[in-house]
């Protein structure tokens, strides 16, 4: 176990989520990776049946939000009929009923273009355009280390970019556009509560972690070296078992 991060399972872990949840918290969750498994073609990612079932029982006890790095259109989807209040997409930048910025949106679609020029040579590279983001996959290449040096590499030639590493992915958004820190202190704002237990997988939720002007406890998926969580599930199979845990501790919706 990482030094520092606590396995939210044991009896510390536990006491901890405890002592969090006995006040009134925004309770906030990645998607690819968190409520849904991580697929090789993100357009097969699903959400488990008993996910949705918790996660629709959680959404009744709690206020919920989720933060994701897909299109919110996609999210919503995907986490159809769960009843969450607020669904937040690519990496913080897309909110209910407020259009992306046209510079935003001009921004990806160019660095799309001098990507793939760039990365011609390079084989199983793909890209996932966003409104407000743009992904860059090398699950599919054969050296992924030498991908992931040549992706980095063209991106930091982009202007007005802001990188950020994925499991097998590097996400590219624009300077200026909200993190997944900022956008869970404004959900959390709206909400109208102080406090908020984030859970997440990878790079750019270490973001939520941290978020400034915001009492956070963070769950991390998978065991890592290093992270601003202060809790950690072994693996995104335990995140029904989470769930599970998060219910029991409810009580009355807040």
């Amino acid at each position: 176990m990482p030094r520092g991060v606590i396995d939210a399972f044991t009896p510390r872990g536990l006491v901890l989520l405890g002592r969090f949840l006995s006040r009134p918290a925004l309770l906030a969750f990645d998607l690819d990776g968190t409520l849904a498994p991580i697929r090789a073609d993100p357009a097969a990612v699903e959400v488990r049946p008993e996910t949705r079932r918790l996660l629709a029982a959680l959404c009744a006890a709690r206020p919920c939000a989720v933060v994701t790095g897909r299109p919110r259109r996609d999210a919503l989807r995907l986490l159809r009929g769960t009843g969450l209040e607020l669904v937040v997409g690519s990496h913080g930048a897309e909110w209910p009923g407020e259009p992306v910025p046209a510079k935003w949106r001009r921004q990806v679609a160019s660095w799309r273009r001098a990507l793939a020029t760039a990365l011609e040579g390079l084989p199983g590279v793909r890209f996932e355009a966003k409104p407000a983001a743009l992904s860059v996959h090398y699950r599919r290449c054969r050296d992924r280390a030498a991908a992931l040096r040549a992706i980095e590499s063209a991106a930091r030639l982009l202007p007005g970019c802001r990188l950020a590493r994925g499991l097998l992915v590097v996400n590219l958004a624009p300077q200026g556009a909200p993190d997944k820190g900022a956008a869970l202190r404004r959900a959390a704002r709206e909400l109208g509560l102080g406090r908020a237990l984030y859970v997440g997988d990878d790079e750019g939720d270490e973001d939520a972690f941290a978020a400034r002007g915001l009492e956070v406890l963070g769950v991390r998926i998978g065991r890592r070296r290093r992270s601003r969580a202060a809790l950690c599930l072994s693996g995104q199979r335990r995140l029904d078992s989470l769930l599970s845990a998060l219910l029991g501790a409810s009580g009355r919706r807040d």
